[in-house]
């Protein structure tokens, strides 16, 4: 006897439309998360790349914000990710960079007091206080000038009470010098750096703040084809690195090319 076929029940249609409202949701929540991960993914992408750069605070504020504009999304408030502008090494490079500037402000209102042949230049690893060869020292010499040292001592005076390291390079033109203390540039720009290490180690800066290097003609700031650039090139320039620069700075003499010397 052949029985009769059992009725497929279907399900009302208000459970279908829950059910069908419920896909619905399930899939606006699997796009949200995916476009989460996704914003997660490019700004940790992004973290890991500025953070091999030297922190510049105001470009990294710029490039937050170019970010937040390119995404659409405050990346501050996403859920579960850290508010990067807080975060402490971001707090510690922008006090750093205030003291620098800082630091700049005094030079700048000190120097124009004890004569001219300084400069100031800001450059990536630090504070630059440049002075002319002439203004330290008599040409072909190593010996500092009596009329520079009131300029030192100011300098000195600033600098003293900073944990920053500060870089002493010695640079020349590219004439070249033959004499018995110097048989080449390499020689006269290392004793020039050194010389003016050893004067700040004589008046209370740290030895171990401290460092030279000799360039001779290296590094150029200007050409070496007329006297004007010739007499630009001819410097020592007195740098106040950064404290990251304690972490990038190869070891003393590791440099390639110019002659340096750690702290007397």
């Amino acid at each position: 006897m052949v029985e009769p076929a059992k009725k497929v029940e279907s399900a009302p249609p208000a459970r279908l439309r829950r059910n069908r409202r419920h896909q619905e949701v399930g899939e606006e929540e699997s796009w949200m998360t995916t476009y989460s991960d996704m914003v997660t993914l490019l700004l940790t992408f992004f973290v890991a790349l500025f953070a091999f750069s030297r922190v510049d605070v105001q470009r990294f504020s710029e490039v937050m914000q170019s970010v937040r504009s390119a995404l659409g999304v405050n990346l501050d408030q996403l859920g579960g990710l850290p508010n990067l502008t807080d975060s402490p090494w971001l707090l510690k490079a922008a006090g750093e960079r205030e003291q620098l500037l800082h630091v700049k402000h005094q030079l700048e209102q000190a120097l124009p007091q004890v004569g001219s042949g300084v400069s100031l230049v800001e450059e990536e690893r630090g504070i630059v206080v440049r002075f002319a060869d002439q203004a330290l020292f008599d040409l072909g010499q190593a010996e500092i000038r009596p009329e520079a040292l009131p300029i030192l001592d100011r300098v000195i005076e600033i600098l003293k009470p900073l944990a920053n390291p500060v870089r002493v390079e010695g640079h020349t033109d590219s004439l070249p010098i033959n004499t018995p203390l110097f048989p080449s540039n390499w020689e006269l720009s290392t004793a020039r750096a050194t010389r003016v290490v050893r004067y700040l180690v004589e008046h209370g800066i740290p030895a171990s703040r401290l460092s030279a290097a000799g360039y001779a003609d290296m590094r150029p700031v200007a050409s070496n084809a007329t006297a004007e650039g010739r007499a630009q090139n001819r410097r020592v320039d007195l740098v106040l690195l950064s404290l990251s620069e304690l972490n990038e700075e190869p070891p003393s003499g590791a440099d390639s090319g110019p002659k340096e010397v750690g702290g007397p």
